[in-house]
């Protein structure tokens, strides 16, 4: 690499310094949390019906917004990218290989963006552990999702969940639908998206960009996204009281 490329790649990444320390801090977490989610006799199961239970809750909870086609994306990027099985395993794989590619390449705003994804991930997986740790100690005898109601779950938070957790979790899935609506209100930051798609990939982080055309595809389209978020932050701060 020539002496240019270097100190145009020393000034992008100064530019971008804030935003690269703060997404490396939330991929070394989810790092940590792959590690321990895959560890020899850790409850992986019950992991995994904790998950599905909460991604069924939010699908009946947000089915108005799903029957509608401009709203649709925007709760299919949640429940499949944030919820989903174990998307989250192949980003972070992406993260570590890639970083410095990333930093060189994606403006600042779409940096923000992914940390305030696997913030709220991070932060959402952490409550998961703790309860399917204490579901595997209360209800061993649990191996289905239809075994799970409304009361277990809230028995569960009760035990290892405070409730100031489930509250900071609405205020970081705010915060990231927010990112994404500003990101989204600048058409050229998605076009320089959708043409990094091959050297995305050449470069190793197409799975990123996926990720993030997504995100920022469903909220462009929305007709009112202001809304939608407020209406996710009222529907879950009930589902809140319902659980404490």
């Amino acid at each position: 690499m020539n002496a240019n490329k270097v100190n145009w790649f020393a000034r992008r990444a100064a530019l971008n310094s804030t935003a690269a320390v703060n997404l490396i801090a939330a991929l070394e977490e989810n790092s940590r949390i792959n590690a321990e989610l895959f560890a020899d006799s850790w409850p992986l199961n019950r992991f995994k019906l904790i998950q599905a239970w909460q991604r069924q809750r939010m699908a009946e909870d947000y089915q108005d917004f799903a029957s509608q086609e401009d709203y649709f994306p925007a709760i299919d990027f949640f429940l499949t990218e944030l919820y989903g099985d174990f998307g989250f395993i192949d980003r972070n794989h992406d993260l570590n290989k890639v970083y410095p590619a990333m930093v060189k390449l994606l403006p600042a705003s779409m940096l923000d963006t992914l940390t305030d994804a696997l913030v709220f991930q991070a932060h959402s997986l952490r409550m998961d552990m703790l309860m399917a740790e204490c579901i595997q100690q209360l209800r061993p005898d649990l191996i289905s999702v239809q075994q799970i109601d409304l009361k277990l779950y809230a028995e569960l938070n009760h035990r290892v969940v405070a409730e100031s957790s489930r509250r900071q979790q609405i205020g970081e899935v705010i915060k990231l639908g927010k990112s994404l609506v500003n990101v989204a209100d600048h058409a050229i930051l998605l076009r320089l998206l959708k043409m990094m798609r091959v050297p995305a990939r050449a470069a190793g982080f197409g799975v990123l960009q996926t990720f993030l055309e997504q995100g920022l595809s469903a909220f462009q389209k929305m007709p009112d996204a202001d809304y939608f978020l407020h209406t996710i932050e009222i529907r879950e701060a009930a589902f809140i009281d319902q659980l404490y």
